[in-house]
């Protein structure tokens, strides 16, 4: 048995039945959680054996082999019309549309639709291995520190995921709440991100042109939040910004930025202006 949220695909049958009123609207993202916790509990109260946060089996024959191995980075070869896979350090899907799938076919061509290289291999393999551990519910965080150092930084994401009541810790052992479980996609995304952040080199800021602008998102919207300030003040005040946040606001555009600063209350921006700028 699966225990997934509804995903409601664009353009597809289920949308237009929701958008004409044939069936009425799906919950909300706090009713899913409420959904799915019950859902939770009422299959670990009759005692169905749990494979991982969102497969069960009543009986031993059920290994749910593909979603076990595919999140310990195995090799997986994809057949027919949306598969998805990966090998030799690329990560590929074939045409999704069976239209589109059927010409290529026909017309002897790969159907694939999109290919990317995977991450640098220590790194794919560190990856693998928090997606596979969070995909049961827990994180080995002094693994984690032994595998790479550098992934020490993740301690300040972590601390914050306690306080919100997403995990628990014990001796180095993350263990996710039933909230964090709900949540454990969208966890295990940030967390492999920010994990490529902390272990790529650097980008450092673009120094501003002759006009005084920076090609730099970041720089940009605090030279327009702090304009008597100077590139190098500026530069001074990111860097105490924790390494893995930092990285992530340096990846984002200047819209999304200035929508993000937009969106805070003004006296925490001013609180976190304060403390960078000390």
């Amino acid at each position: 048995m699966d225990l997934y949220q509804l995903n409601i695909f664009p353009g597809g049958d289920l949308e237009k039945a929701l958008q004409s009123g044939k069936i009425p609207a799906c919950a909300d993202i706090a009713g899913q959680a409420d959904l799915y916790i019950a859902a939770r509990d009422f299959l670990m109260g009759e005692g169905i054996e749990r494979l991982s946060l969102c497969h069960w089996r009543r009986h031993k024959r059920e290994h749910s082999r593909y979603n076990t191995m595919a999140k310990t980075g195995a090799v997986v070869y994809p057949f027919g019309c949306g598969a998805g896979g990966n090998f030799g350090g690329l990560t590929f899907m074939q045409q999704r549309r069976l239209q589109a799938y059927s010409q290529a076919v026909r017309a002897g061509r790969k159907p694939i639709m999109m290919m990317a290289h995977q991450v640098e291999r220590k790194l794919q393999q560190t990856s693998d291995t928090v997606i596979a551990n969070l995909e049961t519910g827990f994180l080995d965080f002094r693994q984690l520190c032994l595998a790479d150092s550098r992934l020490e930084e993740l301690e300040i994401v972590l601390d914050l995921w306690k306080k919100r009541g997403l995990m628990q810790e014990d001796l180095g052992i993350c263990r996710l709440t039933k909230t964090g479980e709900f949540w454990y996609i969208s966890l295990t995304q940030s967390l492999v991100e920010c994990m490529q952040v902390i272990c790529q080199p650097e980008e450092t800021a673009s120094a501003p042109t002759e006009e005084g602008q920076s090609e730099d998102a970041l720089d940009a919207c605090l030279a327009e939040m702090m304009p008597g300030s100077t590139f190098e003040e500026r530069s001074a005040m990111v860097r105490k910004i924790p390494l893995p946040v930092r990285m992530m606001l340096k990846r984002s555009s200047k819209d999304a930025l200035k929508n993000m600063l937009a969106g805070l209350p003004p006296a925490m921006l001013k609180r976190m202006l304060n403390k960078a700028s000390d």
